[in-house]
């Protein structure tokens, strides 16, 4: 994933109070961009991630309400046949990640993931 880049602003929707902090946002970016890898790998298991494995397409705010924002990141995802390498195979792989706000701590998870092709 491309550290460079940052958070959209349109992911931070509403008040600095209401939002997560730009740092768990992050964190979650990069749960969410490890989670394509393995969807991917779902979708094909004899496969392996070829060049850069998944890029990154988008992450925006998906939903927010009240303690709970969800964000959704699109990735490109290659692999190729593990064996001799012939079948290739570009996949989509969408993923939703989510922050909560409990008792003053953030927690964050990886709500779905999934590829096709």
């Amino acid at each position: 994933m491309n550290r460079s880049v940052p958070v959209p602003e349109a992911t931070l929707i509403g008040s600095e109070e209401d939002s997560p902090p730009r740092s768990v946002v992050e964190e979650l970016r990069a749960e969410m961009h490890e989670a394509s890898f393995g969807a991917a790998s779902e979708r094909h298991p004899a496969s392996k991630p070829v060049g850069d494995g998944c890029v990154e397409m988008s992450f925006v705010l998906l939903e927010s309400k009240g303690d709970r924002s969800q964000y959704i990141g699109l990735y490109r995802c290659t692999t190729e046949g593990a064996g001799v390498g012939i079948s290739a195979h570009d996949l989509q792989v969408q993923v939703i990640g989510e922050i909560r706000l409990e008792n003053g701590i953030y927690s964050k998870k990886i709500v779905s993931a999934q590829a096709s092709n």
